[in-house]
């Protein structure tokens, strides 16, 4: 029968997990089992999912981090899965998150802020019940260390901070041409500012953009030493830039490391990068499947992906990539060079403003057919 052989499917992905290593082709079978699991949740009680979940090692569900803790929600009228999956599930997010906090931690607090958005366009995605159960899964595994809990409160310090940054308004900063080198105090009371929250911070947060390499032993440290692949924030410099472009004008923040190393950061408000970041994952996990096929792996193909670090519905902070030009300059510069005899996009544009208000769409089609 069909659930004979779910039953025997789930089960053999779990043997599999447990015995290979995450680099071999085992590791996407994480994916399969997730995936089923999900779409199986009102159907499950043949198999004993939880003793499935907790012999593998919880190293192979952080790259589904995303996936896992956005199905967090609380057991009232509003959560549509049974609450065995609830308590299951939570059982393993609590367990990612005290095995790996440097990758868990960070997206259970953009998920508890996700009630603390007035805007409803973006909250409508949220819910209370999410943020709510995410406050309390936070709660949780903040009484499981010393560490854990300062930790945590680290992070929300930092979090806040940069939320804070990302929606303050730079309307007259703008208008005044003052886009560099501008001072925290312009935007951020003092007790907010990321010049001075890292003071309080008795364990530091890791660069948000370059996280830890995923360590199989969960050896991260301890938050004296530098996780594997990434480095403690030592503090951040003492000014911040505005974009020169960007509907929302982006502010540009520098990072400085334990180490004395510098992280260039984009901070983003009243944008919701939620879905940049499930973009970066796929294009991570399409590299990860480029590489597997030697053929494809010897002749370096990949795609270049950055960090997005999602930190509420409206905010967020990403990389810094250097060595980039926005998709309009390229296009303004490279067009004449392609199609010589086309308009210039100020023709077009003049064209079009002057064009009168009745013909509109006859104007719009004769820029088309001179700007191919």
């Amino acid at each position: 029968s069909l659930k004979k052989y779910r039953k025997l499917a789930i089960e053999s992905y779990g043997t599999a997990l447990q015995t290979f290593a995450g680099e071999s082709n085992h590791s996407r079978d994480v994916y399969r089992l997730i995936s089923m699991w999900f779409r199986n949740c009102d159907s499950m009680d043949d198999i004993n999912i939880d003793n499935t979940l907790q012999k593998i090692p919880s190293y192979h569900f952080v790259p589904l981090i995303y996936q896992i803790f956005s199905r967090i929600s609380g057991n009232d009228k509003h959560a549509f899965e049974p609450n065995q999956f609830q308590t299951i599930l939570q059982k393993l997010i609590s367990r990612v998150c005290e095995e790996h906090p440097y990758h868990g931690i960070v997206q259970m607090i953009a998920l508890s802020n996700g009630n603390t958005v007035d805007n409803l366009t973006y909250s409508e995605n949220v819910g209370a019940s999410k943020s709510e159960e995410s406050k309390k899964l936070l709660m949780r595994v903040k009484k499981r260390s010393n560490f854990l809990s300062e930790l945590v409160d680290s992070y929300i310090l930092l979090t806040d901070s940069i939320i804070d940054l990302a929606l303050a308004p730079t309307k007259q900063l703008v208008e005044r041409r003052m886009l560099k080198k501008i001072p925290f105090s312009k935007v951020q009371n003092s007790n907010k500012s990321l010049v001075n929250i890292m003071r309080r911070c008795n364990y530091k947060p890791c660069i948000l953009t370059k996280l830890p390499h995923i360590q199989p032993g969960r050896d991260y440290g301890n938050g004296k030493d530098n996780p594997p692949g990434s480095e403690l924030i030592d503090k951040f410099v003492a000014h911040f830039s505005i974009t020169d472009s960007g509907v929302h004008r982006p502010k540009i923040v520098v990072c400085v490391s334990s180490k004395g190393n510098e992280f260039t950061q984009l901070v983003k408000g009243n944008d919701d990068i939620r879905q940049d970041a499930v973009l970066q994952q796929v294009f991570s996990t399409v590299n990860m499947l480029l590489s597997s096929r030697k053929r494809i792996n010897d002749r370096h193909l990949k795609l270049v992906t950055y960090s997005c670090v999602p930190l509420s519905p409206i905010a967020g902070i990403l990389q810094w990539v250097d060595n980039t030009a926005p998709m309009r300059d390229f296009l303004v510069k490279a067009h004449p060079r392609y199609y010589p005899n086309d308009w210039s996009l100020t023709c077009c544009s003049l064209h079009y403003k002057d064009g009168p208000k009745e013909t509109k769409r006859q104007t719009y089609d004769e820029v088309c057919r001179h700007l191919r």
